[in-house]
This record gives C-alpha cells, structure tokens and sequence, in this order.
C-alpha cells in the first residue's frame, strides 16, 4: 500500500494520501504539494538527461560526473540538525570469520541490545550510505533495543547489477553462519529494498 500511495502522490497530487488522513487539505497545500512534486521530477529528469549526455562524452566524462555526484549526495545530505539517536557505531561483535564486505555496527547507547538487524542502506545504486541515512539506522537501533548490521555492496555503474546482490546474498549468507540461531529481521531503503527484495 505504500508504495501505491508514493506512486499516487506524484502522478496526482497526494489525493489518496489525502483521504488516508481523513480530511482533505486545503487547495493551496495541494497546490504546493503538487509544484514541489513536478519541480522533483524536473531535477530527476534533468539528471537523468546530463548522465547520458555524460555517458556519450565517454568514460572520463562519465566518471566525472559519477564522482560528482557522490560528492554532492555527501555534502548535502547531512543529518537532520536536533534529531539525535539514542545508539552508537561499535566495534564488529566477536565472530569466527569477519564480514566478507566493509561494514558498520550500530547499538543502543544506554542498554544491552537484543536482537540484530540487517540493513541494506540506498543511495540510488550508486552512491553509499549517506550521514543523514547513518542518522537514521542510528535511529533504528536506539528504537528497536537491537544491533544493526549494515554491510556495504559494491557500487553502480562501476559495479553492474547484479553486484550489489551478489554482495548482499553474501553477507546474509555469513549472517546466518555467524549467527544461525538468530531471526533475520531485515531492514532497507530505498535502493536498498529492491536490492535486499533480490537477494531474499
């Protein structure tokens, strides 16, 4: 249902996400709504259209732009200013093997977690795991009371899919081995939940 309703809003203008609250808003907030929508899938599709003039111009100038754009996504997506998570990054817990991938740890900062979580960050397939989203697995891991596993993957375009979910697959694979006892409660976004759909 969600992704109906992410869908609807921007080919409609919100109208179901409207009635899913109960009362209707006012014409100028759907108004609003729907301008910020269309000025989204302008910048998307200007995006979009530099990549592949890039892409024609050759590797270099594709790279250019690949690396550009990393840059940017770092730069501005930066956590949310007086949001703070209640966990912290920890050392990898004792294992027999370690990750077969780079990988982050996060706990809650004032109890003994419980259980793991295995996240798969976003990032559009080619960028990594932004300090806002790092904010935000943070954040599940001061909720839940557990562990947040997340691993890296490898990294469109240099990496063509199915890279990402070969790397994915691998890291649930010495997951389970590491801790077979242990529930696989999974966790992504964005990007990062087609990839975990396909390597599930």
């Amino acid at each position: 249902m969600a992704s109906v309703v992410a869908l609807d809003q921007w080919t409609s203008g919100g109208v179901i996400w409207e009635e899913m609250q109960g009362a209707p808003r006012s014409t100028l907030a759907s108004l609003k709504q729907g301008l910020s929508y269309r000025i989204g899938q302008w910048a998307m599709t200007r995006q979009v259209r530099a990549a592949m003039a890039a892409h024609r111009r050759g590797p270099e100038a594709f790279a250019t732009f690949i690396a550009r754009g990393r840059a940017w996504h770092d730069r501005y997506d930066r956590p949310i200013m007086g949001v703070e998570a209640d966990a912290v990054r920890v050392a990898l817990p004792p294992t027999s093997a370690p990750p077969p991938m780079p990988s982050d740890w996060f706990a809650p900062r004032r109890k003994q977690p419980r259980g793991i979580l295995f996240y798969v960050h976003g990032g559009s397939f080619v960028a990594e795991r932004s300090p806002r989203i790092t904010q935000l697995v943070m954040r599940f891991a001061a909720a839940s009371g557990a562990s947040v596993f997340a691993p890296s993957y490898r990294l469109a375009p240099e990496h063509p899919c199915p890279a990402a979910v070969d790397d994915v697959v691998t890291a649930l694979r010495w997951f389970r081995e590491e801790w077979p006892d242990e529930p696989v409660v999974a966790l992504a976004e964005s990007a990062g939940s087609a990839i975990l759909l396909a390597a599930l």
